[in-house]
């Protein structure tokens, strides 16, 4: 089975929350742009912290042809039906763009320490390029995930033009596979017995948190922790009767 989503969510708030992905291989942590103008909504149109461009799903389940009945090595008998038949291997593989980032003045200015303005946001260097080259892991040992140089104080008495949730800078996507072996054998009429293993994030390949989104905050355009967990794995053996 696979699925495949394209989309596209904007709006002028989103819900102060941490968005979570439910499943094995990991999470992948939303941001929430803030208000900066109460007094104009609709300068607070962005896309929404939590929008996905695009995602695709596949789910698999495969019963080996090997064994009794089966296309290849049909004639077994004995111990080497019991160890050839009744394999199978499943998984699901996901992938997922990241979320987009919302870049603001940590320390704000008049506008929000005085007259009661929002979270301000700094001003873009018109033509700058906003992303940095380079693979996730070399962004982060660089301590830089993107290009810093593109976002400045927007002075004293003004609003940024930065958009509340930038398109353009994103967290890293979700890039996860979960794979499992299951063999399941006849003892009796009566009696079977099926062994499972089971990698969750099968090929160990590290999410990381977005960075730091506020200009002279902590961690400011780097990346402090992982976001989901290194490769699990599990056994299970069960004897149904």
């Amino acid at each position: 089975m696979g699925s495949y989503t394209w989309s596209k969510s904007m709006g002028n708030t989103d819900t102060l929350t941490n968005f979570l992905e439910p499943k094995a291989g990991g999470s992948n942590n939303g941001s929430v742009g803030l208000i900066q103008d109460f007094n104009n909504p609709p300068g607070e149109r962005s896309i929404l912290g939590y929008d996905t461009p695009q995602r695709a799903v596949i789910s698999y389940v495969l019963n080996l042809p090997f064994g009794k009945g089966q296309k290849y090595a049909s004639g077994v008998q004995g111990v080497a039906d019991k160890l050839v038949s009744g394999w199978a291997v499943n998984g699901i593989t996901t992938f997922q763009s990241g979320f987009p980032l919302g870049i603001s003045e940590a320390n704000g200015n008049y506008l929000s320490l005085h007259f009661g303005a929002g979270t301000i946001r700094p001003n873009y260097v018109a033509g700058c390029k906003k992303t940095l080259s380079g693979s996730p892991y070399s962004k982060v040992i660089k301590g830089q995930w993107f290009n810093a140089a593109c976002f400045t104080y927007p002075g004293d008495f003004a609003f940024g033009n930065e958009t509340r949730n930038d398109d353009a800078i994103r967290a890293q996507g979700t890039d996860n596979f979960d794979f499992s072996v299951l063999k399941a054998t006849k003892l009796t009429e009566r009696f079977d017995l099926q062994f499972r293993a089971e990698l969750f994030n099968l090929f160990n390949h590290p999410q990381f948190n977005p960075p730091g989104e506020a200009i002279n905050g902590a961690f400011y355009n780097q990346v402090s922790a992982q976001a989901n967990q290194p490769r699990l794995g599990q056994l299970s053996l069960r004897l149904n009767f």
